[in-house]
C-alpha cells in the first residue's frame, strides 16, 4: 500500500504557458518520470537513502524498502530500479501531480547534484503539464458556454419563427408572450427585454 502524498511544493501555475518542450500529444506525470528513468538510474548512488527518505515520504511501502535495505544479492542498479519502479506505478494509478512533486523533493535532499538537475528538469515539465491542462481547461469552459449560448438563440430564433407562421395563418393578432414591468415614480426610465431584444425608453412625465 502506498499513500499519496499531500502537494507541499507549490507549482507555478498560469493562464497560458509555452509547452514547446513537452511532446504535442497530452501527457501524464508517470510519463515525464518514465522520460528521466534511464538517467536516474545511471546517477542513483545511495540506494540505502534513497530508500529511507522515500519510505519516509509515503512515497513506497515498508516491505519495498525492507528488501532493498536487507537484500545482498541485488547489485545498486537493481535496488534503484526498484524504487524508481515502485514510484512509477503509483504514478501510473493515482495519476497525480503530488507523487511526482514529492519524488523530486526526495531526489534534491539526496546531495547529488545530478539527481538535483533531475528533479528541477521534471519540475519545470510538471509546471507546463498543468499549465496546458489549465488553459486547455479554460478554452473549454468557454467553447462550451459559446455553445450554449448559440443553442439558446437557435432556439429563440425557431421559437419566433413558429410564432411568425401562426400569425402569418391566422391573419390577426397573436400573443407571443406577456411581461409585467414595475415602475416607481414618474421619472425618466428604461424597460428591457432581452428575451425579445425589446428595449423601451420611459419619458419623464409619461
Amino acid at each position: 500500500h502506498t499513500t499519496v502524498p499531500v502537494l507541499t511544493t507549490p507549482l507555478k501555475v498560469t493562464t497560458t504557458s509555452d509547452t514547446n518542450s513537452l511532446p504535442k500529444k497530452d501527457i501524464s506525470p508517470h510519463i515525464i518520470l518514465k522520460k528521466h528513468t534511464s538517467e536516474l538510474l545511471g546517477i542513483i548512488s545511495d540506494t540505502s537513502k534513497l530508500a529511507n527518505d522515500l519510505w519516509a515520504a509515503d512515497l513506497i511501502p515498508y516491505p519495498v524498502k525492507d528488501n532493498v535495505l536487507t537484500t545482498l544479492s541485488l547489485s545498486r542498479l537493481e535496488k534503484a530500479s526498484k524504487l524508481v519502479d515502485e514510484v512509477y506505478r503509483s504514478l501510473k494509478v493515482f495519476n497525480t501531480p503530488n507523487i511526482l512533486v514529492k519524488f523530486c523533493e526526495v531526489l534534491k535532499i539526496q546531495q547529488n547534484a545530478g539527481l538535483t538537475r533531475i528533479a528541477d528538469d521534471m519540475l519545470k515539465q510538471l509546471s507546463e503539464l498543468v499549465n496546458k491542462k489549465v488553459e486547455l481547461g479554460e478554452q473549454r469552459e468557454t467553447m462550451d458556454s459559446l455553445t450554449s449560448e448559440f443553442i439558446k438563440t437557435e432556439e429563440r430564433v425557431a421559437q419566433l419563427k413558429l410564432q411568425k407562421m401562426h400569425l402569418e395563418d391566422k391573419g390577426d393578432s397573436y400573443v407571443v408572450d406577456e411581461k409585467m414591468f414595475s415602475l416607481t415614480g414618474d421619472k425618466k426610465c428604461t424597460l428591457e427585454w432581452p428575451d425579445y431584444g425589446v428595449r423601451i425608453d420611459v419619458s419623464e412625465g409619461s
